[in-house]
């Protein structure tokens, strides 16, 4: 399918939500038991295929036809099989127990008696700044499921308690009833689908190609059918948090979050790569995290960060609406305009004692994964560092082509330098010189 007609069905299915919900939902409903219905339908008929050719064996007319009506059926049984009963990995990260952490066990427990959920059977902990809570089935489009809460180490050194609370509410409220149950089982079906549309492959098995038409077909309108429902229940997990937590809570987590994200990916991460150039081993970022997360972000740095946020505009690529949109939706799209304070991460002390444990323990892993990649960066550096060494040693003769790679250069081991100059200089050795000027 096109972008374009994908774009397409997804604005239809948002008018249909927007003008009835509840039919729009059943049309939902009807459109998933389809793809059901398909894998019922050729579980029978492979059934059906292999009893034929089962008959015709034991009747002793066993012909070449009945070699092909086993091959057939056989493929078909477990292409279906394959569909029904497809695993889908859990989550990665580590284990909680309840004496891990008993506080924020606790407050799991509360927030999921108010909501009235269903228990979580595993909390775990990994190095994302990110929450989330899946709901796998354990036997692909079939079976019980399991739901796993993963909370990123980030997220509780950057919050305080009542936003971190806020972010587990509003991960909580997947799960809610009613509703909730009926979203969980669509997002359910949506991993099966995108996971079999992935795995399947081509084949020249005339079978399993029949298969691979009808996802042609049914995957892409189902993933553009049930957006609008996706996104209505990322606000609608927002509504309940900002119930438990309170509006003005929820809107200032998810506000904070955005800022201190984007200082994660902005300035956290290349100023903790540029150490590579003195350190030939690797270095662990949590704990360095841990006490730069816990300080206010620049000022400057946070206003200009919210108002990127605030302006970025919702897409199909990503069921979570943007920042402004999910504060407009809380009704705290004026407070949100306006910096909230920033958290010194309160929020770890739910993992109680246990938290400087954690905080090593990423660093190993963190180290252990990138250590090859560091290696190589430190590499890299140094042959930044002579070059630069060069070039500045070399000044008054530099041509504008030297002086914009020496400016360029010095930005690759320090982002903060300052070197207009150099494309001041560029600029005076060669007017108009593009390079140059992209560089100012």
């Amino acid at each position: 399918m096109e972008k374009a007609d994908f774009i397409h069905l997804v604005r239809l299915s948002e008018k249909a939500s927007a003008e009835d919900s509840a039919g729009y939902r059943r049309s939902v409903a009807v459109f998933a038991a389809l793809g059901y219905l398909w894998v019922a339908g050729c579980l029978a008929l492979a059934i059906l295929i292999l009893a034929v050719a089962l008959s015709s064996t034991v009747s002793l007319h066993f012909r070449f036809g009945t070699a092909l009506q086993f091959l057939m059926g056989g493929t078909l049984l477990l292409t279906t099989l394959r569909a029904l009963w497809l695993p889908l990995d859990p989550p990665e990260g580590v284990k909680l127990q309840p004496k891990d952490a008993p506080a924020l066990f606790e407050a799991l427990e509360r927030i999921r008696r108010k909501i009235k959920g269903p228990p979580i059977d595993c909390v775990q902990i990994d190095g994302s700044f990110n929450a989330s809570i899946t709901q796998l089935p354990r036997f692909g489009l079939l079976g019980g499921t399991t739901n796993y809460l993963t909370i990123g180490l980030p997220i509780l050194m950057a919050l305080d308690k009542a936003r971190f609370l806020a972010v587990m509410s509003h991960e909580y409220g997947h799960l809610r009833g009613g509703h909730g149950r009926f979203s969980a089982w669509i997002y359910r079906t949506r991993l099966s689908w995108t996971k079999l549309e992935h795995g399947l492959g081509d084949s020249a098995n005339i079978v399993t190609a029949a298969t691979q038409a009808f996802l042609r077909w049914y995957f892409p309108r189902f993933m553009a059918k049930t957006f609008a429902m996706a996104r209505q229940d990322e606000y609608e997990a927002d509504r309940i948090a900002g119930k438990l937590l309170g509006r003005e809570v929820a809107g200032a987590a998810l506000t904070e979050i955005a800022i201190k994200g984007r200082w994660l990916q902005d300035e956290f991460w290349p100023q903790h790569w540029s150490a590579a150039l003195h350190s030939f081993s690797p270095v662990g970022p949590f704990a360095a995290m841990r006490t730069l997360l816990t300080k206010s972000v620049n000022l400057d740095y946070a206003k200009e960060a919210l108002r990127q946020s605030l302006s970025e505009i919702s897409d199909v690529v990503d069921t979570h609406p943007v920042l402004r949109d999910r504060l407009e939706a809380l009704d705290v799209l004026h407070a949100g305009r306006q910096l909230p304070y920033l958290s010194s991460g309160a929020a770890l002390e739910l993992l109680g004692a246990g938290a400087g444990k954690w905080v090593a323990h990423f660093d190993r892993e963190w180290i252990r994964d990138n250590a090859v990649d560091w290696k190589q960066h430190h590499n890299y550096l140094r042959r930044v560092q002579a070059r630069v060494a060069e070039l500045q040693a070399s000044l008054p003769r530099n041509n504008a082509k030297e002086m914009t790679q020496l400016g360029d250069l010095q930005l690759r081991l320090n982002a903060k330098a300052n070197v207009l100059s150099c494309y001041e200089r560029a600029l005076q050795l060669s007017s108009g010189y593009a390079k140059a000027l992209y560089g100012m």
